[in-house]
Parts: structure tokens; sequence; C-alpha cells
């Protein structure tokens, strides 16, 4: 009888501390989240099917989108179940200048208005021609510009959400971002 007691009690305070831990829960993420999410998995059916129809280098182009909008899914993805299970994330700042701060928002947009339009303008191009090396360059520059789109719209989410984003620049090791190029070399030289 006194173990039948121990479990009702066990499983009655399992119940009231269950409802305490429903209870402070912030809720479920919000819109917002949802719908960045359902569109980042909607870009990478696309992309998939579009990768799926091509090779060579525009096929590794592709992939590379999928890859940069996987990457995007699990960032939004693990914002959604921190929002959903109560947990807050925290990031720290390991080297001073590590994270660039979220107020790139306006230069961010300008920068996808710039490749929507050159998005358009090679996929004009692209309609230009049956085939051949111009063609194909164009193909190129429209696999271009949705790399860069996919990328911008994941710098976009990381502010959106309060992500930092990591300024690899001023990370030790990091490329100086204005640094200046060696010597050009002649064509001769180039091939040694």
């Amino acid at each position: 009888m006194l173990k039948i007691t121990g479990i009702v009690a066990a499983a009655a305070m399992a119940g009231v501390l269950g409802a305490w831990v429903v209870v402070a829960r912030p809720g479920p993420p919000s819109a917002e989240l949802l719908s960045d999410l359902a569109a980042v998995r909607t870009d990478i059916s696309g992309a998939e099917a579009e990768a799926a129809k091509l090779n060579g280098m525009l096929c590794a182009m592709a992939n590379l989108r999928v890859r940069i909008l996987r990457s995007s899914e699990a960032m939004l993805e693990q914002r959604r179940l921190s929002v959903l299970h109560g947990i807050q994330i925290v990031y720290r700042e390991d080297a001073p200048g590590a994270f660039i701060p979220p107020d790139e928002a306006l230069l961010i947009q300008n920068e996808m208005d710039a490749a929507n339009a050159d998005l358009s303008a090679a996929e004009a191009e692209v309609a230009r021609y049956n085939g051949g090396l111009i063609q194909t360059m164009a193909m190129v520059r429209v696999r271009t510009a949705k790399t860069t789109l996919s990328m911008l719209h994941q710098q976009q989410a990381l502010i959106r959400y309060h992500i930092p984003i990591p300024n690899l620049a001023n990370v030790q090791g990091g490329v100086e971002p204005h640094s200046t190029p060696g010597n050009p070399a002649s064509d001769r030289d180039a091939l040694r």
C-alpha cells in the first residue's frame, strides 16, 4: 500500500510540476518566425528541384544555395524550439569586435534590392539566348544572384531574431576587409 501511495503522490507532484512548466512557457513561436521558416523550406524545395536539373558548375552553385538555405532552416528551427520550450539563448562575445551589431538592416535591404535587380537582368539575358557561352555565363550570373539573395536573407533573419553576426575580419587570423592585393603578374609569370 505504501508503494502505491508513493507512486500516486509522485504522479500528482509530476502533474503539478508539469502544469507549472506549461504556465512558465512563453508561448508558441511568432507568426513571423513560422512564416520565415515555411518560406525557407519552400525555397529549399525549389532550390533542390533546380539543382536536380543542372550539372557541372551550375549544379555546384545551386547546391551551395541549398546548403545556405539548410543552414538558415536549422537556425530558424533552433530559434523556434527555444521559444517553444522557453529556453533563452545568450550569445557571448569571446573577442572584441567579434560580432556585428544588428543596425545593418537597411544596408542589407539595399543589397537585397540590388541582388534582385541583378537577378532579374540575368534571367532576362538567359531568356534571350538558346544556348552557348553567353547563355551559360548568364546562367552563372543567375545562380550567383540567387546564392547572394539566400545569404542576405539569412543575414536578415539573424538580425531580426537578434542573433549576432560573426565579423570574421576582426577575429584573429581573419582577412582584412580592405587589404590591397599583391602586384599583378604577367600572363607568362602567372602560369609558372
